[in-house]
C-alpha cells in the first residue's frame, strides 16, 4: 500500500513538473485511468462545496446547518459534472486530432484530460482561507486565490497541449489547434449560435471526417502502386 502510494504521488509530480516524460511514460505503459480520475474528481468535489458555503456564508442568517448539507452535496453534483465534461473534451481533442493526423488512444486522452485539472488544486486553498477567514481578511487571500487560479489554468492548457502532443505524436501547433483553438472556436459558436452553430459544428465535423477519409483512402493507393512499382522493377 506505502509503496503504492509513493508510486502514485511521484507520478502525480512528475506530470506537474515534468509533463512529457510522464505523459510519454503513459503512451508505453498500461496506466490505469482511475487515479488522475479520482483525483480530478476530488477537485471538482471541492471547488463545487467551497462555492456553495461561501454563498451561504455572506447570508447574514444562522445557516450552519444548511452550509453542512449543501456543501458536500453541492460539491457531489460538480464532482459528477465534472468527469462527465472531461470525457466531452476527452473526445473532443480525439476527434481532432485523429482529423489533423494524429493517431491515438482516446482513454489515454481521458487521463490527460483528468492530470490537466490538477493545478487547480493549488489555488483551492486560497479559495478555503478566504471562505474560513470572512469578512474583510478574504479579500486577500480571493485576490490571491484569483491570481494563482489564471496560473493554474494557464498551466492545465500548458498539459493538455503536450499530453496532446505526445499521446498522438503529433507537433506542438497541431496539439494546441486540436486542444485548444478549435474547443474555444466550438465553444463560441454553440453560445452565440445556439442549436444554429451546434449543428454548423456536426456539419463540419462530417465534411473534415469525409475528406480526411477521403484523402487517407488516395494516399494507401498511392502507397500500393508504388509499392507494385518497386517490386515489377526489381
Amino acid at each position: 500500500m506505502a509503496s503504492q502510494f509513493r508510486s502514485s504521488l511521484y507520478r502525480v509530480g512528475s506530470v506537474l513538473l515534468h509533463p512529457r516524460q510522464a505523459f510519454e511514460v503513459m503512451v508505453h505503459e498500461d496506466v490505469s485511468i482511475g487515479l488522475p480520475l479520482l483525483l480530478a474528481a476530488a477537485i471538482f468535489f471541492a471547488e463545487g462545496a467551497l462555492i456553495v458555503s461561501a454563498i451561504l456564508r455572506a447570508i447574514p442568517l444562522p445557516l450552519g446547518f444548511l452550509i453542512a448539507l449543501a456543501g458536500p452535496l453541492a460539491g457531489l453534483g460538480c464532482a459528477v459534472a465534472g468527469v462527465l465534461w472531461l470525457g466531452i473534451e476527452a473526445l473532443l481533442f480525439h476527434v481532432n486530432t485523429v482529423l489533423l493526423g494524429g493517431e491515438g488512444d482516446i482513454t489515454r486522452m481521458f487521463s490527460v484530460v483528468a492530470y490537466s485539472v490538477l493545478p487547480v488544486s493549488i489555488p483551492l486553498g486560497a479559495f478555503a482561507l478566504a471562505v474560513l477567514t470572512g469578512g474583510l481578511g478574504a479579500l486577500g487571500w480571493l485576490a490571491l486565490g484569483g491570481m494563482l487560479w489564471i496560473a493554474a489554468l494557464l498551466w492545465g492548457i500548458v498539459l493538455r497541449v503536450i499530453g496532446t502532443s505526445v499521446n498522438y505524436n503529433v507537433d506542438a501547433g497541431r496539439a494546441f489547434l486540436a486542444a485548444v483553438l478549435i474547443p474555444l472556436a466550438d465553444l463560441l459558436f454553440v453560445v452565440f449560435l445556439g442549436k444554429y452553430g451546434l449543428v454548423l459544428i456536426l456539419a463540419a465535423y462530417g465534411l473534415a471526417y469525409y475528406f480526411t477519409r477521403v484523402q487517407r483512402s488516395r494516399q494507401r493507393e498511392t502507397s500500393l502502386v508504388v509499392e507494385e512499382g518497386g517490386e515489377h522493377e526489381g
